[in-house]
């Protein structure tokens, strides 16, 4: 584990922890600009302290579109928004719901 400054991210749809540690792949893939430093008063994330990612509780992708369920409405009519990122082997997708308009996001390892 590479320790540095506790970082959190600003965004409402990033998840609620902080990072420290360089090597962790979704802390790397939150943009300089929408990080702050310290905790945040969050909890670490479980990839920094060397835990798996928690298994999302979604089905897994099923070829080029996704099932997601919003965590507001339950409503399983949601749609990517663009923000679509992959850093190595973690994709990370913001979805708005198409009922209730919530912005939530989705993490999930690449296969292959």
């Amino acid at each position: 584990m590479t320790n540095t400054p506790r970082w959190h991210p600003t965004l409402a749809t990033d998840r609620a922890v902080y990072h420290n540690d360089t090597r962790c792949l979704e802390g790397a893939a939150i943009a300089v600009k929408n990080r702050r430093p310290g905790d945040g008063g969050r909890p670490p994330c479980a990839l920094c302290v060397g835990q798996e990612l928690p298994d999302h509780p979604l089905p897994p992708m099923s070829g080029t579109r996704e099932h997601a369920v919003c965590p507001a409405c339950q409503s399983e009519r949601s749609a990517p928004v663009g923000d679509i990122l992959a850093v190595g082997r973690l994709i990370k997708v913001t979805h708005r719901c198409r009922i209730c308009g919530t912005l939530f996001v989705l993490f999930r390892r690449a296969t292959g």
